[in-house]
């Protein structure tokens, strides 16, 4: 996934979708705070959105290590 403060031009977005025709899309939800570094987020459909309170719990009771490229 990437983010970014500055909009990718259409024209980037629409040479992607026809060199990678399946290429998954997602919405992320407006509410959302995608500030920061780290995010555990779950998908419904094509939405983002976050994490159920029972996830959440398994989640805290399962930390993960994050792993940077």
């Amino acid at each position: 996934m990437s983010k970014t403060s500055n909009p990718v031009p259409n024209e980037l977005v629409d040479a992607i979708k026809k060199i990678h025709p399946d290429r998954l899309s997602l919405i992320a939800d407006a509410y959302l705070d995608l500030t920061g570094r780290v995010h555990i987020l779950r998908r419904i459909d094509n939405r983002l959105t976050k994490m159920s309170p029972e996830q959440t719990a398994y989640a805290m009771s399962h930390p993960i290590v994050p792993f940077e490229l």
